[in-house]
């Protein structure tokens, strides 16, 4: 765990609905309640991997916290259900958040689930569509019941096993093994059991889990294949892990520093830009006391507590991260550290591909992203006949120099019974 500290960082707030568009590479983050007499507030935040900035769409959801957001890679940011403040309760409207416009639009699926508040939902690529469970209905009471939202209609997963009533759980879509695990939950003093919905049914994991947690965040990384569950911990737990269950086994992770784990109802999603877990917010388990910082967790090769993609030298320890040319990578791991077009030796060309017919195009994968934008390339060549006469490249010719794209063209014929390197 690594806190990122370097920009603003949204209000304090807890039971507030967060999610990643990977399509606009941005983090969103809306409503909750707010520090300390769980007052909602109806603010939009989106968060470029820095620093969190205010964003005044001119319509929203109003003034909600408990709700239950995701994001979808047809429909974009969505958000269900919550309570909302001044408007008679928990609510069973569904919003559109579209990150291009800052500007929400309120959807009107057929037969939604019913209102509810403190539910959890996410995006399921095996069930192609969203799933959404549980929370507390109307009348306060628990409910148990499991929701797939695809093509712009719901309808509900009847299995014939299910969790037990809860609010407040863990979610998250392993796209390894095609599921959803389901942790713990609000239903007395909280609960520790994980459940696995595969395709329409539920079924118990026999797995030790973290113990009881309300609240927890977890998200799937996809680069490792575990789900991870930080917060929602007991007073009586103060060991700080985190963990991870690779859909057999719960694993605890001890990190140098980690967020408060009692932490409950914070906000969290995977950022596959920079391949971490963030989290945001949530309130102290048993306090009155909310938070307004934002983590990620992620690989630390070098151990400079610097994770995943916020580390510009992954290789090499840097915690300062001096960077003078603001490339992709600090001055550290930078061969040319005052060249912004530059940061890395050139690479083995892979992925060449012939084609054509009069005219052949010689192309390659493209090594800007990896040594720099500023990248050039020379393409030499010779014939086949000269190169086994003479065992030198004496005769090679430039085909073309100082090439910013990774193609070139050849014209040439070769002579009968010859050919080109």
């Amino acid at each position: 765990w690594t806190e990122l500290a370097d920009g603003t960082h949204p209000a304090e707030r807890s039971y507030a609905g967060a999610a990643f568009d990977t399509a606009a590479q941005r983090g969103v983050l809306f409503g909750g309640a707010t520090c300390c007499a769980g007052i909602a507030t109806d603010s939009s935040a989106e968060w470029d991997g820095r620093s969190w900035s205010e964003v005044s769409p001119p319509e929203s959801p109003g003034f909600v916290y408990g709700h239950a957001m995701t994001v979808s890679p047809d429909d974009g940011v969505l958000m269900f259900g919550g309570f909302a403040q001044g408007q008679g309760g928990t609510n069973d409207r569904m919003w559109h958040y579209d990150v291009a416009t800052d500007a929400w639009t309120e959807l009107f699926p057929s037969i939604p689930p019913p209102s509810r508040v403190d539910a959890a939902m996410v995006f399921s690529p095996s069930h192609d569509g969203v799933v959404l469970f549980g929370g507390k209905l109307q009348d306060g009471v628990p409910t148990n019941d499991t929701w797939l939202y695809r093509n712009g209609t719901w309808q509900e997963i009847a299995s014939p096993v299910r969790p037990a009533i809860r609010s407040e759980v863990g979610l998250a879509a392993d796209t390894l093994r095609g599921n959803v695990v389901l942790y713990g939950g609000r239903l007395g003093n909280g609960l520790s059991d994980t459940w696995i919905l595969t395709g329409d049914s539920w079924t118990q994991s026999p797995a030790s889990g973290p113990g009881i947690r309300i609240g927890p965040t977890m998200a799937f990384d996809p680069d490792r294949g575990v789900t991870m569950l930080a917060g929602g911990a007991t007073l009586a737990d103060d060991s700080e892990r985190t963990w991870e269950f690779d859909g057999t086994t719960w694993t605890s992770t001890p990190t140098r520093y980690s967020p408060d784990m009692r932490r409950l109802s914070g906000s969290a999603f995977w950022d596959p830009v920079r391949g971490v877990f963030e989290i945001t917010g949530g309130r102290l388990n048993g306090f009155s006391a909310y938070y307004s910082d934002t983590w990620a967790y992620g690989p630390d090769n070098d151990g400079d507590l610097r994770v995943g993609g916020y580390d510009n030298c992954p290789e090499t320890p840097n915690a300062d991260q001096a960077n003078v040319d603001l490339d992709a990578r600090g001055d550290s791991c930078d061969c040319a550290p005052s060249d912004p077009g530059s940061w890395a030796s050139p690479l083995p060309v892979q992925a060449m591909v012939l084609s054509g017919h009069a005219t052949t195009t010689i192309s390659w994968q493209d090594q800007s992203g990896a040594v720099g934008p500023g990248v050039e390339y020379d393409a030499v060549s010779g014939g086949l006949e000269a190169l086994r006469s003479s065992a030198t490249f004496a005769d090679a010719t430039c085909l073309g120099s100082f090439l910013t794209l990774p193609s070139v063209n050849d014209a040439r014929v070769p002579a009968p019974a010859d050919g080109f390197y």
